[in-house]
């Protein structure tokens, strides 16, 4: 509607510009070209007004739309949600609008927000073939020397059938780093893959069967202040 009242109105004003800088003879159509352009006028009126109800009705769904998943939306942001009124919640969400508006203001007219990093998934999972379903995981950590931590993680298949393409997925600390080529499954070293999430193959599982992956992670600042002393 909105680009019919839009045509509407360059049709009007074309045909009043023939009208005016183009005249014609008497009779031959001028006064049919005003009339025409006096009706696309009130074409353009009436189109126009039929699309305040459109708009107002796609607005309300997208309101709604954030309205619903709001909260999704601001830990998808990283703002820490933790009002617990319908006042401290609007007060949030002013704030939020004058940050992403004024970007930061210099003269502080919009109070900082309280930002905090995405929490990690839970850890450890458990990936396999036909489905996770039955295997049931137990992990621990045991201290090692140079303060790092070996961690031990076991898992055993509790149904009667064998499980294919088991993978371990365990996620490290945000201040540890893996330490390399420490991943070994049972006696053996395994290959481990990934960063922050930690995959190490554990293969097939037999029935009621288990197996135990070992890893060992090290201090990020103990790291880093190893390699400036080298």
């Amino acid at each position: 509607m909105l680009n019919a009242s839009l045509l509407s109105v360059l049709l009007a004003v074309l045909l009043l510009t023939v009208a005016v800088l183009a005249p014609l003879e008497p009779n031959d159509g001028t006064l049919a070209e005003i009339i025409t352009a006096t009706a696309c006028m009130g074409l353009a009126v009436a189109f126009y007004r039929g699309s305040i109800g459109r708009a107002v009705a796609w607005g309300s769904e997208v309101k709604a739309a954030f309205d619903l998943h709001r909260r999704t939306l601001l830990s998808a942001l990283g703002i820490e949600f933790e009002p617990t009124t319908l006042v401290e919640e609007r007060k949030l969400w002013r704030e939020v609008r004058m940050q992403l508006t004024f970007l930061d203001p210099w003269d502080g007219s919009a109070p900082p927000l309280v930002f905090v990093p995405p929490a990690l998934p839970a850890s450890p999972r458990i990936l396999a073939g036909e489905g996770a379903s039955g295997l049931r995981l137990t992990r621990g950590v045991q201290p090692v020397e140079g303060n790092q931590l070996r961690v031990v993680i076991e898992v055993e298949n509790t149904l009667a059938e064998p499980r294919t393409n088991v993978v371990i997925v365990d996620e490290l600390p945000p201040e540890w780093d893996y330490v390399w080529a420490t991943a070994t499954v049972g006696e053996e070293q395994a290959l481990a893959y990934g960063d922050r999430a930690l995959q190490i193959p554990l293969g097939e599982l037999p029935a009621a069967g288990r197996a135990k992956a070992t890893y060992r992670m090290l201090p990020r600042t103990l790291r880093i202040n190893n390699t400036r002393k080298d």
